[in-house]
């Protein structure tokens, strides 16, 4: 499938520069420059684009939002609206995300690279828990 920047949404992830933690918004956007400079108006910090993932439909980009705000609210915290605290990478995140899409997973620009960081870091992790149970059992 062909697709131009006209027709492309955007999953984006904006923050506040800063140091350590700082806010996330996740939100969708055909322009999400525009967006920025949207949110950058009642604002007091300067805001910035962190990560664009771009889909093929809208309905793709408001269905890996909406996971994204579902995954968001188990493992890290709601702030307020779509402002999050995440404790974890965005990449990871976004495949976790994706784990659960059925139907638009397709139409999410990059999807496969996103779900093999997935899958590299479940396989590190079952390596190291078995590792660990085989040093208790020495």
């Amino acid at each position: 499938m062909n697709i131009t920047d006209q027709d492309q949404t955007y999953v984006y992830f904006i923050t506040t520069e800063g140091k350590g933690n700082t806010p996330i918004k996740i939100g969708v956007s055909a322009n999400p420059e525009s967006r920025l400079k949207e949110l950058q108006t009642g604002n007091p910090f300067k805001l910035k684009i962190i990560k664009t993932v771009p889909c093929l439909t809208k309905c793709a980009a408001f269905s890996l939002e909406s996971c994204l705000h579902g995954m968001t609210r188990v493992t890290n915290k709601r702030m307020t609206g779509e402002w999050f605290k995440i404790y974890q990478p965005l990449d990871t995140l976004i495949g976790m995300s994706l784990k659960r899409m059925s139907a638009n997973r397709a139409n999410v620009v990059g999807n496969e690279e996103y779900l093999e960081i997935v899958d590299r870091r479940l396989k590190a992790k079952r390596k190291r828990r078995k590792d660990k149970r085989a040093s208790k059992q020495a």
